[in-house]
């Protein structure tokens, strides 16, 4: 113990937890003390004071002598407690309209200062993600990755796996929280087909080119095996999937700071249910780029964004009006006359009625008597309800309609997706013959064969290979097509 901790103990992991989480505490106790002023979010002014991920701390708050002096009392609080001293060499201050003051107060902190974009945790802060340039990063680690000397190397199998791996860690942290321009998918694809295809036969355009011929359109390549295609995957499907997985946790995780910020900003239900075109229009924002994904996978026929419900337990934790959990859809967009005299809208499932002995019974709070049109409109809900029955001592949970049971996954919403584009675009191909038994090579040249594209004489001359003959070069009466080996 007189040694302290040393790098690779088993405890020393939960033992940073355990400071980090006091950093933790005394950020809220100051913010709740005055001593610190967080950030005001929204029409709800939710509080953001600090982000905090094992040792990388954003700390947020206003601009006034006061709390900049109190934020570094604060840090040398917790160097005095923990023994953990902030490195101000690697630290850095960073102003919003104030530029011309972040200089000063760095030189008096004893810190770095910069300006917006910043990284934290690896992405960046700040900035569009609409430009292509802030995509650099991921396309040059995907060159390396991808690089035509390596095409070589690795066998049709070999150049089949690292295809379909090649969104390393980096990139699946950019896909999953931003949506990545057309060009950029373009630019990943094409990195990936051309090694996909790079040196297939020895055959090359030139001397200098790595690059060989792409003997089948690539759309087709990453196509399901059930569509007929070798499974590599959709870049694009991959992004929308990852994205669309916001959508989920905005649901599940309600009490999350992240989800009051949202809701803070575009309202209780983080517009993700709002009705009509307008829903993500003009907002370029993260959020408004992962709404407008949920819309684009609404327009091929996959009804994505009505797809979570609530599956009703004890009701405590559902809004009667607000929520999706029975089959006419959210009561509020359905009975809109009703929601309008409605006294409490944001009233729970439980709340809305009680038990008497076995039997549920609704209560209501008009507030006034209902009439004309709005006593069709009860009567029309009232038969939205037969059948109905609160579960005692059962929590209410959130479901996909897709996998209702095991709630939302990127890999199911990617098949949806696969089935939608295959549909829509009216392809009907054989499925691919694909067996885990057989080495990936001869399942790949297998579903070759079965497309007619092998490099025998006559698809050579099509592409504009020099011959001397189309002719078989055994018998010399036939031409040479893809079926005459076989």
């Amino acid at each position: 113990m007189e040694r302290g901790l040393r790098q690779g103990d088993p405890l020393a992991p939960f033992l940073f937890l355990v400071v980090a989480e006091c950093l933790h505490l005394m950020v809220e106790k100051a913010e709740n003390s005055g001593l610190l002023k967080g950030v005001k979010v929204g029409k709800n002014n939710v509080s953001i004071s600090h982000l905090q991920y094992a040792d990388d701390v954003i700390l947020f708050g206003a601009w006034e002598t006061e709390y900049l002096k109190n934020m570094m009392k604060l840090m040398e609080c917790f160097y005095s407690v923990s023994g953990l001293k902030i490195n101000l060499n690697k630290s850095k201050l960073y102003g919003i309209g104030v530029n011309d003051e972040v200089k000063k107060w760095a030189v008096t902190l004893g810190c770095g200062y910069g300006k917006l974009p910043l990284l934290y945790l690896g992405l960046p802060v700040g900035t569009s993600m609409h430009f292509c340039s802030n995509w650099l990063p991921v396309i040059e680690k995907s060159k390396k990755k991808l690089a035509g000397r390596k095409a070589k190397l690795f066998s049709f199998g070999g150049r089949w796996t690292l295809t379909k791996t090649i969104l390393g860690s980096l990139s699946l942290y950019y896909f999953s929280l931003f949506r990545a321009p057309v060009r950029v998918v373009n630019t990943l694809e094409r990195l990936r087909s051309n090694f996909f295809w790079g040196g297939v036969g020895g055959l090359r355009e030139s001397e200098n080119c790595s690059r060989g011929f792409h003997w089948v359109k690539w759309p087709k390549v990453i196509g399901s095996f059930e569509s007929g295609g070798l499974n590599v995957g959709s870049l694009k499907d991959i992004n929308w999937g990852l994205l669309c997985k916001w959508w989920w946790q905005f649901h599940v995780e309600d009490g999350a700071l992240w989800v009051k910020v949202i809701k803070s900003i575009f309202g209780e239900d983080g517009g993700l249910a709002s009705l009509g075109r307008s829903r993500g229009k003009g907002n370029n924002s993260v959020w408004g780029n992962i709404m407008k994904v949920g819309l684009e996978v609404d327009k091929l026929g996959i009804n994505f964004s009505n797809s979570f419900w609530k599956s009703i337990g004890d009701g405590a934790d559902s809004k009667f009006w607000e929520d999706s959990w029975v089959e006419v859809g959210r009561l509020k967009d359905k009975f809109m006359r009703l929601f309008k005299l409605e006294e409490n809208k944001s009233i729970s499932i439980a709340d809305r009625g009680s038990f008497e002995g076995d039997s549920w019974i609704w209560k209501w709070g008009w507030r006034r008597e209902l009439g004309g049109r709005e006593i069709g409109e009860f009567e029309g809900l009232m038969k939205a309800l037969e059948g109905f029955l609160l579960k005692k001592n059962v929590k209410d949970r959130v479901t996909w309609k897709f996998v209702p049971i095991g709630g939302f996954t990127v890999k199911e919403l990617r098949k949806i997706l696969d089935e939608a584009v295959r549909r829509g675009g009216g392809v009907n191909s054989n499925p691919t013959m694909w067996l885990k038994e057989i080495p990936k090579k001869v399942c790949i040249f297998m579903w070759r064969v079965g497309l007619g594209r092998i490099p025998v004489r006559m698809e050579l001359d099509r592409r504009g290979i020099d011959l001397d003959s189309i002719l078989c070069p055994r018998c010399e009466m036939r031409v040479n097509r893809w079926s005459m080996p076989f």
